[in-house]
């Protein structure tokens, strides 16, 4: 009884002893995310928040626009579209 306990008490030793010396070998990053993808934005059409890599871009006027879907930025640029024949 005595030998099965030491020896428990030794595996137990030996990995945490191991544990962290090879955490980067068995760690999945799966839910890693950097700062950029957990970036949350505005959709300047209808004001929903998203994530920055799930959205849509578009170039308007050389800079970088954000959507949160195709529908969104097709009724953004129509409204620009009428703004600027007005203008």
């Amino acid at each position: 009884m005595i030998r099965l306990l030491l020896f428990a008490l030794l595996v137990y030793a030996a990995y945490r002893w191991l544990k962290p010396r090879l955490g980067t070998f068995w760690k999945h990053d799966n839910h890693a995310v950097n700062a950029q993808e957990a970036e949350l934005i505005r959709d300047p059409e209808c004001g929903a928040y998203f994530f920055k890599t799930k959205g849509v871009s578009e170039r308007i006027d050389g800079k970088t626009v954000f959507f949160c879907s195709p529908t969104c930025r097709d009724a953004f640029l129509k409204k620009q579209r009428k703004e600027s024949k007005r203008g």
